[in-house]
């Protein structure tokens, strides 16, 4: 039987390396569970319980160098709106050796990583699904993830939240990406919980400055320059068109595996159009506040046709070493992508409309990259 074959059929919930006081206070929170996910939420507590002596013993063995962990080198961040390509980048970044990142392990078991990494070893990969479930890209535990997923494993300032609690999907992405309403303890407890994972990442690269991928990040500018005034920040974006049928799509697929609510469509779609506008609202706001030579903006239609000229582009804009270093490993990478088929979209007039209408001045903001058309 080979590796793949023996991965279990059906993948563990992302709530389940959760704290039990984190998931159970996530689910009071949220207005609860849904009857048809009864059965889906009691695994996520067995999970929880099971995990909780793992994590007493790695927050014993580790706790105080986690806590003594400088982040010495500040991080770069990859920003963009969901499905504009920011996975493709982070992965092809991080193959430049010099650069940390969150794993998925640590993403989806935040507190226990280390240990079941030590633990398991090399029989780590068949408890991992073989590829994403929205896309079919090839996953492990070893590649890159967003930390977001770490957040709501201990917090609720995760808008990942918002698919596993989809009727509060509004006031969750609220709270955790636009971070409004936040009282001053709130927002000192997001910069700890956050601080805290960088940290253990930063300790598991063996100090490596950390190439960080998270869409929530696009509205949290400002916050992380108080965190880190002198981060990098890369911004790609896609055509909204493709966007918006790339988001759609994503969240058919992932919701019936992540909710533990129902939702209509009409309501998806309805938070998929202003969760767009208002991410990018705040980005248009606060960019700004980057200085010049620590922000470059990437088109992802120009990173499909030319890797190598947009990554070439990204170390030079940030004066980042070791580009001619990486090369080899860039380009031995990209070469195993080439097979990878993306998904192809089309949209009829009235969606097209639609989309120009609510996403107009991003449309607008982009038109120089003469690839933005609607399909």
């Amino acid at each position: 039987m080979t590796a793949s074959q023996q991965r279990p059929a059906k993948v563990q919930h992302p709530l389940s390396g959760s704290t039990l006081r984190n998931w159970l206070s996530l689910s009071i929170k949220n207005g609860g569970i849904s009857s048809p996910y009864f059965s889906k939420a009691l695994g996520v507590t067995g999970m929880s319980l099971l995990n909780a002596p793992i994590r007493l013993a790695e927050n014993l063995r580790y706790g105080k160098a986690i806590q003594h962990t400088q982040i010495d080198q500040p991080p770069i961040f990859i920003l963009g709106h969901w499905r504009s390509g920011t996975t493709y980048l982070h992965r092809l970044m991080v193959q430049d050796p010099q650069w940390g990142y969150v794993s998925s392990l640590q993403a989806f078991l935040p507190e226990t990583f280390l240990t079941m990494q030590n633990l398991l070893a090399a029989n780590l990969q068949k408890y991992w699904p073989e590829v994403r479930l929205m896309d079919n890209v090839s996953y492990s535990p070893s590649v890159p993830e967003e930390e977001d997923y770490s957040l709501a494993n201990v917090s609720e300032f995760s808008f990942y939240c918002g698919w596993y609690f989809p009727q509060r999907m509004g006031e969750i992405f609220r709270q955790s990406v636009l971070l409004q309403n936040l009282s001053e303890s709130d927002r000192q407890r997001w910069q700890r919980q956050y601080l805290k994972i960088l940290k253990k990442a930063t300790l598991h690269a063996g100090g490596k400055p950390l190439v960080v991928k998270n869409p929530s990040n696009t509205a949290r500018i400002a916050e992380l320059l108080k965190l880190f005034p002198t981060a990098k920040f890369v911004h790609l974006y896609r055509n909204p068109y493709d966007v918006y049928t790339s988001t759609m799509r994503f969240y058919k697929k992932m919701l019936p595996h992540y909710a533990l609510q129902t939702i209509n469509e009409a309501e998806l779609e309805d938070n998929i159009f202003r969760f767009y506008k208002e991410l990018m609202d705040v980005f248009f706001n606060t960019v700004d506040l980057i200085p010049p030579e620590n922000f470059v903006e990437i088109c992802y239609e120009d990173l499909e046709e030319g890797e190598m000229a947009c990554l070439e582009n990204i170390y030079q804009s940030l004066n980042l070493p070791g580009f001619e270093q990486a090369k080899e490993k860039f380009e031995v990478y990209i070469a195993a992508q080439a097979t990878y088929q993306k998904n192809q979209y089309s949209l009829d007039e009235v969606t097209k409309e639609r989309v120009y209408r609510h996403w107009e001045d991003a449309i607008v903001r982009w038109a120089t990259c003469q690839k933005l058309h609607a399909t």
